[in-house]
C-alpha cells in the first residue's frame, strides 16, 4: 500500500475535522469542459448550454492544464505513471456541429500531447473524449477518433432524465454499437440518481443489453452531485446498497465500481483509482478548480461545505471535502477503511444528505465465496481494466 500523504501544511479551517486519506497517485486527471452548447437539457446538469467554440480559448487549454497541475507533478512524481485528459462539451460532437469543429478539435488534441510531452517527457498521456451518443453522423466521429489516436470512448447515458424521446435514447445506445464495431474501448458514464437506480433494478435485462447487445466495454457509476432537483434525483444508501447488491448477483464485474469493490476485498489493499478529486483539476472557459462541487452544481459551496466554505482554497478542498465525508460517514472507525474505494464525498457531505448503514460496507459483507469464486475466474480470463 502507498504511503498517505502529509497533510500538516495544509491549511484547514478552523474547526473542521482534518484526517488523512489521499495516497501518492499513479493515476492523474484533467477534465477539460471545450464549450457548454449542447443537444439535450439533461434535467441533473447544471449548465446553462450557452456557450460556443472558442478557439482561442481551446489552445490555451493545454498551458492552463500545466499550470494548474505543475505543482502537484513536482510533488508526486515518484508514483506518477499517467496523466488522462477527459474532453467534453456540451456535446462537442452532434449532427449540427459544423466539420471545421472537428479539424479545431484534431488541433486540440495534437497541441496538448506537444506541450505536455515536452513537460513530461516520461508520463503515459491518454486522451479521452465524452460523447451523449445522440447523433447519426457517427463516421465523423470515428475519423477524428483515429486520427488523433483516441481509443477509449466514453458515452453519458442515463434511462431517465437525460432524452426527451426514445429515439434519442435509441440513438446513444446505436452509437455505443457503432464505436465498439469500428474497435473503440466504449464505457458508459450513469449517474446513480434514484430515479435511474429504480428504472435499472425494475428492467434488469434491458441494463444488462449495454454489455451483451451493445457491446459496452466498461460501465462507470457516477455518483449524484445534489443539484436542483435533489429531493427527487439523490439516492439513499439503501438505494446504492440495492444497486451493488444487483450487480454483485448478476457477476456484472465490467463495472467500475464493482471491480473496485471485489478487487480490494481480494487483496486487502487500496487501489490507486481515477476520479480523485485531489489529482483532478477541472478545466473550464474562466478558470480551473479542484472543487468539483463548483463545477458540477448549482446550489453552491454554503450546502456542502458548511460554515467552511469561506475559507476554501484550491490547495485545501479536497482534503476538507474528504475529511468532511469521512467524519460524517464515519469511516474511520470501519474495518475496511485502509482498502475501501470509498464514495464520492460530494454527496455525501451535502446538508440533506441523510447517513444510514454504508452501502459499500454493506456490499464487502454480501460479497460470498461464491461470488469471489466467479470474479477470479472473471478477473484471470476477461478482465477489461488489466
Amino acid at each position: 500500500m502507498t504511503d498517505l500523504i502529509d497533510i500538516k501544511e495544509i491549511q484547514f479551517p478552523k474547526g473542521c475535522p482534518k484526517f488523512q486519506f489521499y495516497r501518492h497517485p499513479e493515476y492523474y486527471e484533467l477534465t477539460c469542459s471545450i464549450f457548454t452548447k449542447c443537444n439535450l437539457n439533461c434535467e441533473f446538469c447544471s449548465q446553462e448550454h450557452a456557450e460556443d467554440l472558442d478557439e482561442e480559448y481551446l489552445m490555451s487549454i493545454p498551458e492552463l492544464a500545466y499550470e494548474a497541475t505543475k505543482d502537484d507533478f513536482a510533488k508526486y512524481a515518484s508514483t506518477l505513471k499517467k496523466i488522462e485528459v477527459r474532453f467534453w462539451g456540451g456535446e462537442l460532437y452532434s449532427d449540427n456541429i459544423p466539420f471545421s469543429y472537428f479539424i479545431k478539435y484534431q488541433n486540440f488534441v495534437e497541441h496538448f500531447r506537444y506541450v505536455f510531452n515536452s513537460y513530461y517527457p516520461n508520463l503515459e498521456i491518454e486522451f479521452i473524449t465524452t460523447t451523449n451518443g445522440v447523433l447519426l453522423k457517427r463516421d465523423r466521429l470515428a475519423v477524428f477518433l483515429r486520427n488523433v489516436g483516441i481509443q477509449r470512448v466514453s458515452v453519458s447515458f442515463d434511462y431517465l432524465g437525460r432524452y426527451r424521446t426514445e429515439q434519442q435514447k435509441q440513438m446513444a445506445l446505436d452509437t455505443m454499437k457503432y464505436l465498439a464495431d469500428e474497435g473503440f474501448e466504449v464505457n458508459v458514464g450513469i449517474i446513480l440518481t434514484k430515479r435511474s437506480i429504480n428504472y435499472i433494478l425494475e428492467h434488469q435485462e434491458e441494463f444488462k443489453e449495454l454489455f451483451t447487445k451493445y457491446s459496452v466495454a466498461t460501465i462507470n457509476f457516477n455518483f449524484y452531485v445534489p443539484n436542483e432537483g435533489w429531493e427527487v434525483d439523490m439516492p439513499s444508501d439503501d438505494d446504492m446498497f440495492e444497486m451493488y447488491k444487483f450487480c454483485i448477483d448478476n457477476r456484472l464485474f465490467g463495472i467500475k465500481t464493482v471491480y473496485y469493490l471485489f478487487e480490494t476485498w481480494l487483496t486487502k489493499e487500496f487501489m490507486s483509482k481515477e476520479c480523485e478529486c485531489k489529482f483532478l483539476p477541472n478545466i473550464f472557459k474562466g478558470g480551473t478548480s479542484k472543487n468539483c462541487i463548483q463545477c458540477f452544481s448549482n446550489l453552491g459551496n454554503k450546502l456542502f461545505y458548511s460554515e467552511f466554505s469561506d475559507e476554501l482554497t484550491e490547495e485545501n478542498v479536497s482534503d476538507v471535502k474528504a475529511s468532511l465525508g469521512m467524519y460524517k460517514r464515519g469511516c474511520h472507525g470501519c474495518e475496511n477503511f485502509n482498502f475501501c474505494p470509498m464514495p464520492c464525498w460530494s454527496s455525501i457531505i451535502f446538508e440533506h444528505y441523510k447517513v444510514g448503514e454504508c452501502p459499500l460496507k454493506r456490499a464487502y459483507s454480501y460479497i460470498t465465496d461464491e461470488h469471489m469464486n466467479d470474479y477470479k475466474q472473471w478477473r484471470e480470463n476477461n478482465n477489461v481494466f488489466k
